[in-house]
Formats: C-alpha cells, structure tokens, sequence
C-alpha cells in the first residue's frame, strides 16, 4: 500500500445533514473526505469540516482521535463534564461515549476512527 494524502477537494466532499432528531441547536452539518477505509470500516481516516450546532451523541460504534485544525469542539458528557478542543489540540472519543457534540464555530479537524482494540467487547 502506498501512503495516502487527504486532501480536501471541494468537489469530493461528502456533504451530510444530521437526522433533526439529534439536533438541538444550529446546523450541525458537516462535509467529511474519507480518504482512507480499511477493513470495511474497522479503521478509517479523512478530513471533516463541521458547522455550528448541538448534537445529541448515542454512544459511539467506534474510537475517534482527532486534531483540531481550525475553529473549536465541545464534548459534554451526560455528567456535565466539559471538554473543549480548539487549534492544535487533539482529542480521543472512545467507543460507547455519549453526550453532547457542540461546535463552536466552523470547525475543521482531521481524524482517525477504529472499530475495535484488542479486549474491546462487541
């Protein structure tokens, strides 16, 4: 396999709209270049840009380490823990996490998702 580079060409974009039940405030939507699916989903990694608004976050059918490249994420756990990410910082969502997605503002953020880790349970 030779190395891939995530580019963010306008034009290959996937544009995604949140389901309105899961949306409590602003847009939400958000455009994601997947750039790299191994395994049918178990690892995949890519570029998102996100738009300002609240969302109500099930738990998680994977991990997700990101860099924050421009703008700012809040994750809010249902215990009110607050957890804020902004430029050049770098967050870790593991499996089954649940809360609250906020984002701030325009938010760009490159990121990795893994199904499982060794011990996980289904």
């Amino acid at each position: 396999m030779n190395a891939i580079l995530l580019d963010l060409t306008p034009d290959e974009g996937m544009t995604r709209t949140p389901d309105p039940a899961i949306v409590k405030s602003g847009d939400g939507s958000s455009t994601l270049w997947n750039g790299v699916d191994l395994g049918d989903g178990t690892l995949m990694c890519g570029q998102w840009v996100g738009q300002p608004g609240e969302l109500i976050v099930r738990p998680r059918a994977h991990h997700e380490m990101f860099t924050v490249v421009s703008g700012m994420i809040e994750l809010e756990t249902e215990d009110g823990t607050l957890t804020k990410i902004g430029p050049g910082q770098a967050g870790f969502i593991p499996k089954g996490w649940s809360g609250i997605w906020r984002t701030v503002e325009e938010t760009r953020k490159t990121y990795m998702l893994l199904k499982a880790l060794p011990g996980d349970s289904a």
